[in-house]
């Protein structure tokens, strides 16, 4: 498995009701099988940091 960090500036902010999301951060994947992301919404969903536990724990699976 491959795993790269990302950040990435909008084009233009997503606005929503908590306030104006300006970048969005991640992790791309790389597996055998095909490649995937993870980019937590914090506040909605897990957050980067989770994502990285998670990444980590299966690495070493």
């Amino acid at each position: 498995m491959r795993l790269r960090r990302f950040s990435v500036a909008l084009s233009s902010p997503l606005g929503t009701a908590r306030g104006d999301i300006r970048e969005r951060e991640g992790f791309l994947v790389g597996v055998e099988s095909g490649v995937g992301e993870a980019t937590p919404l914090p506040g909605w969903t897990e957050s980067l940091a989770a994502c990285e536990s998670a990444r980590d724990a299966a690495r070493t699976g």
